[in-house]
This record gives C-alpha cells, structure tokens and sequence, in this order.
C-alpha cells in the first residue's frame, strides 16, 4: 500500500480530485482556469513532458498555486525534470542499500546530471517545503515525495562536479573532496541541507522505508557534533547554514564512510585523512 502511494505522490499528486470531469475543459473553452489548467500540467506530466506542466501550473491564479495540492504536483513536476523517476530510484536504494551508503547511491541514480537538473531539484524541494517547514506537519505522502526529492538532489550535486568527471555514476580516481575545484561550496551545502532534511522527512513519514538511512545518519550526527566546532551541524535545513566548520565537515563526510565515499578508510574525524583543513 505504502508503495502505492509512494507513486501516487510522484505521477499524479492529487489532480482528479481537483480537476472533476476532464472533458469539460477539453470541449469547452475554459480552458485558462485553475482547473483547467491543473488537469493540462497532469496530461503533459504524464507525457514526461515537465516544462509544459511547470508552465501551466505557473499560469494558475495566485491562490490556485498556493494550494497544498497545486504545490505538491508542481514539486512532482520540477522533480520529474530534475531526473527523479521514483520506480528506478526505488529500485536502486533496494538494490545497493545497505551494501553501499547514501551518496554513492546518489550519485549512481543520478548519473549525468547537470547544472540545470540540480536547479529543478532544488525548486522541487523548496516547492514542497513550502508546504510546510515543520515535517511533522506534513502528510506521510509528502514527506516520503520530499525523501525521493533529497536523494535526486544530493546525487545531481555530486554528479554535476568533478566527483564524477566522466558521468559514469561512479566516484572518480583522483577526487579531492577538500578542494572548491573538484566541488563547489554550493554543491557541498546542498548535500548537508539534503541529507537532514531527508532523514527528518523520513522520521516524519512514520515509514519504515529507509530506516537504514535514518539509522545510519543518526549514528553520524553523533559523531560529527561531538568534534571541535560542530555543535547543532544536524540542526541546520537550509543549505546557507552551512558555512565555515560546518561546511568543512560536510567535505569530510563526502571522504568518510558514515554517508560518502568511504576516500579515507574511516569514519569523520577518524583520522587526519578524514578531515578537510
């Protein structure tokens, strides 16, 4: 059942139920109302074809877009063009998870990504955030679309760097997670803000799907906050929160193998090679 709405919330978040009758507005020329408009982006996401239904929900009157329901079709959209197809990432985490840890997993669903996809990543999380901020405030559908949306966005942010030069989904030899070169500051802060609000997402859902995850970034959060100058790191949301010592160890975590890539043999702070200077 709990897979069932997980696709539900991804491919068609909410629209009959908005729209009623569909033929109404393909026969009559109401065809600029909210309605109207909602059940257009739902034919045009169900061709894969994610601009044209951006661009129809952006066309809704400013209260039909702020609609819970709007907003989490349009999150559904920007999601599908940032690269989430949720039956491949589904099967991807089950096929990899727990063997491999979060990031590479990411990256590996994501292969290829570039810039622009990552910008959509981010405007479906924060058009499903909107929603609201507070997890728990947030239907258990939501949170779970909310966790796919996290997982596409961390592996766009990878994929679009020099951690994977040759789009192949694979970490490459050489990588230096400690270098602004290899990997941008901004790409670094959208996996922190990723990875906490995914695992609060999940916690919210009350689904046992990717407890693993949970599990895992919990035992993580432990460690990072008990080293020098990274109190409240798993506290922060917003991906500008993650400035100086924070930032440095969110590089440390992309070497370490708590969450990343496992570079430096270790756990964060481990050692001096699971550290970024």
């Amino acid at each position: 059942m709990m897979f069932k709405r997980l696709v539900f919330a991804i491919t068609a978040p909410f629209l009959m139920a908005a729209t009623g009758c569909p033929n109404a507005f393909v026969e009559s020329a109401q065809k600029t109302t909210d309605d109207a408009l909602l059940y257009s982006a739902e034919q045009h996401a169900n061709a894969n074809d994610w601009t044209s239904a951006i661009s129809d929900i952006n066309a809704m009157s400013t209260s039909g877009k702020a609609k819970r329901e709007t907003k989490a079709a349009l999150a559904s959209y920007y999601a599908g063009r940032c690269g989430l197809n949720l039956l491949n990432f589904a099967q991807t985490i089950k096929d990899n998870m727990p063997a491999q840890t979060l990031w590479p997993v990411s990256l590996s669903a994501q292969a290829g990504a570039t810039a622009s996809r990552l910008t959509d990543c981010i405007s479906a999380e924060q058009t499903l955030v909107s929603i609201d901020s507070v997890a728990t405030n947030r239907t258990a559908d939501e949170n779970i679309e909310l966790v796919f949306i996290e997982i596409a966005k961390m592996g766009a942010a990878l994929a679009q760097s020099n951690a994977d030069a040759n789009h192949d989904g694979v970490i490459d030899g050489g990588f230096n997670a400690c270098s602004s070169t290899d990997i941008s500051d901004a790409a670094v802060q959208e996996l922190g803000s990723g990875l906490i609000l995914a695992v609060n997402a999940l916690q919210a859902s009350g689904s046992s799907f990717g407890s693993g995850i949970s599990s895992s970034v919990g035992s993580m959060c432990t460690t990072i906050e008990a080293l020098p100058g990274m109190a409240g790191f798993c506290s922060h949301t917003a991906a500008s929160d993650f400035t100086g010592n924070l930032l440095l160890g969110l590089r440390a975590l992309i070497k370490s193998s708590e969450v990343g890539f496992n570079i430096c043999g270790g756990t964060v702070g481990s050692s001096g090679a699971c550290t970024c200077p």
